[in-house]
Order: C-alpha cells, then structure tokens, then sequence
C-alpha cells in the first residue's frame, strides 16, 4: 500500500510538471487529470522517462547545469518504480553515473593542470576556480575535489569580490543620457560578470541580488524598446523597428532567455507588419521570407494564413513571369532563326528549328516555327536553279554543296537527289585523275 501511495504522489508531481506548465485554465487541468487517470504505468513511465531524456539532453549534454543531476535521475528512477522493465530510464541512471565520473575526471584535470601553471592570466583564474565549482556539483564528495576546493578557496573567494566590485563600478556608469542600444550593451555586460560570480558560488547572496537588480533594469529597458518598436511599426519603419528587434533578441540571449516571450511577441509584430506592407506591394519574395520570421517567433493561426495567401499569389505571379520569359525567349529564337535564314545558313536554321521541336508542345510556336520551315523550303527551288547552273558549267563541288542543302532540308526533292548521286559520281571521276 505504501508502495502504491508513492507512486500516486509521484504521478501527481511529475505530471503536474508535465501537463500543467503554463495551464492558465480550469479545462486544462482537468485535461491533465484525464490523461494521469487513463495512462497505464508503462506509458506514465514512458513519458517521465522521456522528459528526463530531453533534460538530459539540454541540461547535461548541451549546457553544463550540473546543479540539475539530482533532479534529471529522479525522472528515470521514477519511470522505473512506473516499470521496472523501462530499458531507457535503465540505460540513463547508467549514462548520469558514467557521465559523472568523466566530467568530475574531467574538470579535475583542468584545475590540476591551470594549478601548476606559472603566471596564470584572470581569464586562467577564472577557468580553475569554474573547474573546480563544476567538479564540486558533480561529485562533492570526491577526496581530490574537496581538497581543490579547499586549496582554490581563498582565490575563489578574491574574484567573486573582484567581479561584484566591478559590477558596482560599471552600474554607476550608466546614466539616462545613454541610449537603449549602450544601456543594453552595458546592462548585459554587468549580467555578464555578475553569473560569472554564480558560476563559483552559486549561493552568494550579493551577487544573486545584483542580478536580481540587473534583470529589474533589463526589463524597464525592454517595456521601452518594446513601446519603440510599436511605435516604428505604426510609422512603417520597419527597419528600424528591426533593429529594436535585434536589440531585444541581444538581451534575451544575455540574460539566458529571460524575456523570450517579449523578444518572440515584438519580432512577431515587426515582421508580420512587414511581410504585409510587402505584400501590398506585390513583392512576394519578400513578403513570404518576412512573415517566415513571424512564424518562427510565432506559430499562429494569423501567419500562417498570410503565408499561404502569399504563396499562392507568388505562384500566379512566377506562373505569369514564366509565361512572360518563355514567349522572349520564343521572339530571341525566332530572330535568330531569321538571321541565319538572311545568311542563307538554311540548314542552321532548320537543325534548330527541328531541336526545338523535339522539345516544345506549345501550339502557337510550333506553328511559327513550321512557318519558318515552309521559308526555308521556299528558297530550296532557287538552290536547284543555281545547281543546275554550276553542274553545266562542270563545278560539281558546288553542285554537291547546294544539292546537299536542299536534300538535308526536304527529302523528297527527287530531283535534288538524283543530280547530287552524279555530280558526287563526276567528282570522284575528276578526282581519280
């Protein structure tokens, strides 16, 4: 009974977790309730094991939030009191204690070799008291950690005062004359320094409260950066307002995201405007890469129409500039057809016109170009006039020449045929002498 009890509790917390993040109404929850009460343990099992992954993934693999590992086993140990048969919550609780092991090693390592160096810079210093606060969440009862941690003591102790003494200095710096763009720059840099000092002592009251007033400024600063890019999407400038956007999306990477949802709702605003004042323009290429942004910030119902509607009108635009390209390039082909034809390159002309005709169904310049055949044919006549000259007057080499134009272009000019079979004989005759 007991058992069964603290697996009830456990469900209720890891769901509540689970489901009732950001669950702002009474349906919501009960929606939570309905799934924890028709899950049987193998999926509730499954599901806890597969938060913990992504937990492991983001906190551990990717960050280095050893202060979480407590939290992130509990997930797979619970997935397994859910179903001892849970072979990833298994493979996990395995990975955390390999995981440990190679990053205490790890970070040990790091301290013990900047330990040894001689005239280590800040930035060194900084790098072994951080090994060494790392090693400490990872494993603190480690005997080789604890005795870093004591030997690294007083220097810890000197660059969380250093880093608070100029955090003081460099706030005292910023005045109202600064811009948004040089109190964010400022404000970012203190938030900086000021989690360098909670990276050594995550615990230190002066600093937690420093950032707390930092992260208070950020945020008066972003309600007026905010407030300015309505302001330029309202004047249409919307470029401007980009660069408010980009400001804001500055200080929510600083300040590890802490205003994403104000960063995503103004970049949102900015773009959605702007892929519309585009599209009022008919300039859909740039009216579909501004309102893919917005849907990046914002998946919504609202984008996504404008997308599509935007996209579709894209299509019948290229559908129209395809059109309207393909019949220039039929007039350039057509010209120069026309051009070899007045050279009286008539087999050029022809070769060309039957390769296109291989190619292209469409009517209407399919019947132009068989309009330009029946040109071409129409000189074939004087061509053997003029070969019949030049055979009587012996010079079968340009009989030949002519007759072959006239056989490659119409197969059944008989006429042509015979004659090229003797002047080809007679040259051959003149040729053996």
């Amino acid at each position: 009974y007991k058992q069964q009890m603290c697996l009830v509790m456990y469900t209720l917390a890891l769901f509540c977790l689970l489901f009732f993040t950001h669950c702002t109404s009474m349906n919501l929850g009960m929606d939570s309730l309905f799934l924890i009460n028709h899950l049987d343990n193998e999926e509730k099992s499954a599901i806890i094991a597969d938060k913990g992954i992504a937990l492991y993934t983001i906190h551990l693999e990717k960050e280095e939030h050893y202060h979480m590992l407590g939290e992130i086993s509990e997930f797979f140990q619970v997935a397994l009191r859910f179903n001892p048969e849970n072979k990833k919550a298994e493979e996990y609780l395995e990975k955390i204690e390999n995981f440990i092991s190679i990053k205490t090693k790890e970070k040990i390592g790091i301290a013990q070799n900047l330990l040894k160096k001689k005239n280590r810079s800040a930035e060194d210093d900084y790098r072994l008291a951080l090994a060494v606060s790392k090693a400490c969440e990872l494993d603190p009862e480690n005997d080789n950690v604890l005795a870093l941690k004591k030997e690294t003591k007083t220097l810890t102790t000197e660059l969380i005062d250093g880093y608070l003494k100029q955090i003081n200095t460099d706030l005292d710096n910023i005045t109202e004359t600064d811009t948004p763009a040089q109190r964010s720059k400022k404000y970012t840099g203190t938030l900086a320094i000021c989690q360098k000092a909670l990276y050594l002592d995550p615990g230190n009251k002066e600093a937690q409260s420093t950032q707390e007033h930092i992260l208070g400024e950020l945020d008066i600063l972003v309600k007026e950066i905010i407030d300015n890019g309505e302001a330029l999407i309202a004047e249409k400038d919307y470029k401007g307002a980009s660069s408010l956007g980009n400001l804001l999306s500055d200080i929510n990477k600083a300040s590890h995201h802490t205003f994403i949802k104000e960063r995503d709702n103004l970049i949102y605003d900015i773009y959605y405007a702007w892929a519309e004042a585009y599209l009022a323009k008919k300039d859909y290429n740039n009216a579909l890469s501004k309102v893919k942004i917005a849907l990046d910030a914002k998946n919504t119902k609202e984008a996504m129409n404008l997308e599509n509607k935007i996209t579709s009108l894209k299509q019948k635009q290229d559908s129209v500039k395809k059109q309207q390209d393909s019949r220039k390039a039929m007039e350039k082909t057509l010209n120069e057809i026309d051009s070899l034809i007045a050279k009286e390159k008539y087999v050029d002309a022809y070769n060309r016109i039957q390769s296109i005709l291989k190619k292209t169904k469409d009517k209407s310049y399919r019947q132009k170009l068989n309009a330009k055949i029946k040109i071409i044919k129409g000189h074939l006549d004087r061509l053997y006039d003029k070969a019949l000259t030049e055979y009587k007057k012996e010079n079968y080499r340009e009989t030949i020449r002519l007759l072959t134009i006239i056989v490659h272009i119409d197969e059944k000019y008989k006429k042509a045929e015979d004659y090229l079979e003797k002047a080809v004989a007679r040259q051959e005759l003149l040729d053996s002498y």
